[in-house]
């Protein structure tokens, strides 16, 4: 469900970063904006298990901003997700739900922790909840494609997986209109079209 495209020149920023914070962190174990800096930056080098954990540890604390702590969170669960740990990204997720449910994140990543357990009927509802919530604040990092392209790529599998083959269609549909070339989704398109075609066939011959 994820990729992370890793560019050069984060590579060497990271690089560069990653031993000063180290120390920093050596001389102010309590410093908490040192912890959501490791977060960043281990991600940013691809060591995502170690950015989970300072990510989580981040949150967990009261101390931080609200906006810090949200994002520690989200980020954190696409951390875990992306290492296969979904237990550990319904727990961030679920945090941020409670603490700020009126932001749609980690509704979309509940929506697709249900899809990673295969449990359709529930990534339904949570990826249907996304759109009844809002994006948060642009002080935020905010990546529009989430609200778009992503949460309808999610909500067309789900639907997939419960036969609601008319709402998948419509879903992939949704989501190539805001990335047209995406192949994996024209992929599920065509496959959702013929289930489709093929339902209503069998739904004809058993009315008749």
């Amino acid at each position: 469900l994820f990729e992370w495209l890793h560019r050069s020149d984060f590579a060497n920023q990271s690089a560069r970063n990653l031993p000063i914070l180290e120390q920093w962190h050596k001389e102010e174990p309590e410093n908490l904006r040192v912890w959501y800096y490791l977060g960043n930056q281990y991600y940013a080098n691809g060591e995502k298990d170690k950015a989970a954990r300072w990510w989580t540890k981040f949150y967990i604390d009261n101390r931080g901003t609200h906006v810090d702590r949200h994002q520690s969170m989200v980020w954190g669960a696409n951390a875990w997700r992306e290492l296969g740990n979904v237990k550990e990204a319904i727990r961030a997720n679920m945090a941020a739900i409670t603490e700020f449910p009126e932001i749609a994140d980690s509704y979309l990543g509940m929506c697709e922790n249900m899809l990673l357990l295969k449990q359709w009927k529930k990534a339904v509802v949570w990826g249907e909840a996304v759109l009844r919530h809002d994006p948060p604040e642009m002080v935020s990092f905010v990546n529009p494609l989430d609200y778009t392209w992503r949460v309808w790529r999610d909500l067309a599998v789900a639907y997939a997986g419960v036969e609601e083959y008319e709402k998948g269609v419509e879903a992939c549909k949704l989501a190539l209109n805001t990335r047209p070339n995406d192949e994996d989704v024209s992929s599920n398109l065509q496959v959702l079209e013929e289930k489709l075609a093929t339902q209503k066939v069998v739904g004809g011959l058993v009315g008749f």
